[in-house]
């Protein structure tokens, strides 16, 4: 019983956070579009975190390093969205891969979900994270061939602030979020294909 409970609570919270970012994608004015759709995206950036109080966890005491971010991406002509990311900051380090369809949310791990939408020449990555949502911008050029990378914060409309978890397992709020050093490619085809 305990569980059949658990998992209605679950679906429940995944409908609310589900909504919540369709909302965020509906207020930004977004709208599917096929510009982008059978371009593949690479791009390399470093991400500056400008930290509020730590929730919980114990900051380093040099502060936040800032995070290397590599991430191969590919929207599909059927509207698929695939991507490789990598990330690294000090000592930490995340992979991951996933295919999500877009204006579709797609949940992760502890409570989290991702979206991604195109909006003319823009790809957006909209995650919710533990209050707020994040949404990254790959602004593409209009000859296809390269791209600039930018975050928007959106605070949680009950505590006004965004949180987001670093690499390190620190729960911080997040003052501000932005992206140097970029070097982002964009060329037509499947970067993942052994063919192209």
């Amino acid at each position: 019983m305990a569980r059949s409970c658990s998992s209605t609570a679950i679906r429940t919270a995944s409908r609310a956070i589900s909504a919540s970012v369709f909302l965020l994608i509906a207020a930004a004015g977004a709208a599917l579009s096929d510009d982008l759709k059978g371009y593949s995206i690479e791009a390399t950036y470093t991400v500056h975190l400008d930290p509020g109080v730590v929730v919980a966890g114990r900051m380093p005491p040099h502060g936040l390093n800032p995070v290397l971010h590599h991430d191969k991406i590919y929207v599909s002509v059927l509207g698929n969205v695939f991507v490789y990311s990598d990330a690294s900051s000090g000592n930490f380090a995340s992979h991951g891969g996933d295919e999500t369809q877009l204006d579709q949310a797609k949940s992760l791990s502890r409570d989290r979900m991702r979206a991604w939408t195109v909006e003319g020449s823009r790809l957006l990555r909209v995650q919710q994270v533990i209050e707020g949502i994040i949404v990254e911008t790959f602004a593409v050029d209009p000859g296809k061939t390269a791209c600039i990378v930018s975050y928007e914060l959106h605070p949680d409309a009950k505590t006004n602030r965004t949180v987001m978890e670093t690499l390190s397992g620190v729960s911080v709020e997040v003052k501000a979020i932005n992206a140097s050093s970029p070097t982002c490619t964009v060329r037509k085809g499947n970067l993942f294909a052994t063919d192209q």
